[in-house]
């Protein structure tokens, strides 16, 4: 593993792809994925079908925060969390993600951080 990868842990189910100088690199899925959890009720209907309302997000398992070492987890765990140290990959068109023949990403160009650096006050 090269330096970057050491300091970047993938707390997802999959293996990851990233993009860097034209060349492919892959993350490995890492020892336990994080998860968001919810609770939810019920508020509605639409053609018959119940329309639900999810609240009260948590995420079990969040490891401490270390100098130099980023966690790449899902988006919804990472807008939960709101820290510096959380990214989750970019697989929005704005992204420009590498896709295979059926359209499935195989590789992202750049990480989002849904940290808020006015929180941090």
């Amino acid at each position: 593993m090269d330096d970057y990868e050491e300091r970047v842990l993938n707390l997802t189910p999959h293996q990851l792809g990233y993009v860097v100088d034209d060349h492919i690199k892959r993350l490995v899925q890492s020892a336990g994925a994080l998860r968001a959890r919810h609770e939810e009720k019920v508020v509605g209907s639409c053609l018959g079908l119940p329309v639900v309302h999810r609240y009260a997000w948590e995420v079990d398992g969040v490891p401490r925060r270390r100098k130099g070492v980023y966690y790449v987890t899902s988006s919804r765990v990472a807008e939960i969390l709101d820290r510096a140290d959380i990214l989750c990959p970019d697989t929005s068109d704005d992204g420009n993600p590498l896709r295979d023949g059926k359209g499935r990403v195989v590789a992202v160009r750049r990480w989002i951080s849904h940290h808020d650096p006015a929180n941090d006050f």
